[in-house]
């Protein structure tokens, strides 16, 4: 399997070039995915590089930051999003792709998954990377239950809900 199955890319929700609360926790999640494997974690925002967000993704967990300033003012859509992640994965070669269980994550998710013919969950709760592989564990049942499954594809698509992580530690600032 090829080790480029090991990293993640993290789908940054920004407004106004601050990135939310949950991107920030999902760059925890990742950073803890890959420290096994050696894999790397890319963020992706669509936001100007001189954005205040870009550099603090950075710091809070992503070992690059893709920032895509794509010319479009208006509304934060999954259409812009599905233009421009399979051409990042393109580049960057296989990923798993995490997003936040949000309106957005909860459209472009699937949407995405169907684009790269790959698998998605959505909802989860853990996830794990084994041997490449995306494990994780979402509620089921009307919440009454819950269930483990391992998705085989590489990349594979998963949104992740709030509080399911912890975020990394913001970078201190030194005092001159």
């Amino acid at each position: 399997m090829s080790a480029s199955c090991t990293n993640v890319l993290v789908v940054a929700e920004t407004a106004d070039g601050c990135a939310s609360e949950l991107s920030y926790e999902l760059l925890g999640l990742a950073r803890q995915l890959v420290r096994a494997d050696n894999g790397l974690v890319f963020a992706a925002a669509l936001e100007k590089s001189d954005a205040p967000c870009i550099q603090e993704l950075g710091a809070r967990g992503a070992d690059q930051v893709l920032s895509i300033a794509d010319g479009l003012e208006t509304a934060y859509t999954a259409e812009r999003w599905l233009a421009i992640l399979p051409l990042l994965l393109a580049e960057l070669g296989p990923a798993h792709i995490v997003l936040g269980h949000t309106a957005l994550g909860a459209e472009l998710g699937p949407r995405l998954a169907f684009r790269l013919g790959c698998a998605v969950a959505t909802g989860c709760e853990r996830l794990e990377l084994n041997d490449g592989k995306l494990s994780i564990l979402r509620p089921c049942f009307g919440n009454k239950a819950r269930e483990n499954l391992t998705l085989e594809t590489c990349p594979a698509v998963a949104t992740v809900r709030a509080r399911a992580s912890d975020p990394l530690p913001a970078p201190r600032v030194q005092q001159k």
